[in-house]
Formats: C-alpha cells, sequence, structure tokens
C-alpha cells in the first residue's frame, strides 16, 4: 500500500498483498457499480477506468454514505481524474482486506461550518448506525385521517404527557381549574 500527497489530499493505491487473497477486480468497480452500502472518489485513467487509487483526507481512505456529501468533495476536488463509485460489501471487504494495518479507513458524516470534513472511523461509524437502528416506517399518507386515528393520537398524546410526570399533573390541574 502506498501513499502520495497530492494539492493537500492523498491518494491510497490498492496493490496486491500477499498476506489475503483478494479479488483484485472488486477493487476497480464501474461507473455504475451500485453504492451498497457506500461511496467513494476514485480515480480514473482517460477512458474512465477506475486505477485503484482512492481519494483518502489526512492518511485515511474516505468512505461516503450520503452521495451528496461526496458530490460536494469531488466538486471541491475539482480534478477531472477523480470520479464517484459505488462501494458494494464485496468492495469494501476487499479494501478492508489490502487497507488492513496500513491506512485507517473513515466514513464521512457531514462537514463543520467551516467545510472541513467530518468523518468517523468505518467500525465506530457501523457499531453506531447498528446501536441507532433504522427507523419504522412511516404510514401510507392519507387524504383524510379516520375519527379512530385521531382519537388514538389524542390518547397517545396525553399517555405521553403522564409518562413525563410533571407535565402530566399541570396538564390535569389546568383542566380542573377551568371547570
Amino acid at each position: 500500500m502506498s501513499t502520495e500527497g497530492q494539492a493537500g489530499n492523498d491518494k491510497v493505491v490498492a496493490q496486491e498483498s500477499t498476506e489475503a487473497e483478494v479479488d483484485m477486480t472488486v477493487l476497480l468497480p464501474g461507473p455504475d457499480a451500485k453504492a451498497e452500502p457506500y461511496h467513494a472518489i476514485m480515480e480514473v485513467d482517460e477512458a474512465g477506468n477506475a486505477t485503484g487509487q482512492l481519494w483518502a483526507h489526512g492518511g485515511r481512505l474516505m468512505l461516503f454514505e450520503s452521495v451528496n456529501a461526496a458530490k460536494k468533495v469531488l466538486t471541491a476536488l475539482a480534478d477531472e481524474h477523480y470520479q464517484l463509485r459505488g462501494v458494494s460489501q464485496a468492495h469494501l471487504h476487499a479494501l478492508q482486506q489490502v487497507t488492513a494495518e496500513k491506512v485507517e479507513l473513515y466514513v464521512v458524516i457531514g462537514f463543520t461550518p467551516a467545510g472541513k470534513v467530518e468523518a468517523l472511523p468505518l467500525e465506530e461509524h457501523r457499531a453506531r448506525k447498528a446501536k441507532a437502528g433504522s427507523p419504522p416506517p412511516l404510514p401510507p399518507a392519507k387524504a383524510s385521517a379516520p375519527a379512530e386515528v385521531v382519537a388514538e393520537a389524542g390518547e397517545a398524546g396525553a399517555g405521553e404527557g403522564e409518562a413525563s410526570g410533571q407535565e402530566g399533573e399541570a396538564s390535569g390541574q389546568e383542566g380542573d381549574a377551568a371547570e
């Protein structure tokens, strides 16, 4: 694995390792590769083929969960030799094998108000996502909610007030005082 600095950016080159057998073709995704689960900014040759060099910042290979964040960085790079490519599970696994103990994998989670990249180590990002889980699906949109749904929502709101202790008592007292 070699790291080269260039205009404030680093390029990490994935090279075959004798320690682990890696399908190198997985490390060279085409322009239509799906981002499952991440995106990466990769160097491409004149024909638009991935060269195996991935954009890194501060010696850390940056993956992107958000395509918009990746596009923002790609625009800031303003280098036609880089393109956005999808990182599949197989690609991610191969990256982890090739980069093990050589370069850190990070996931960009956003930007500071000053426009600097904010990122978490890959494993920490995965742990946080696993802990947070995915939110429940939203119910289908309806033109108007039936009376039962509105009543249930009102009861749910009352239950939340009671669960918070003083708020439930205060709202109950206000109702008594109003009578």
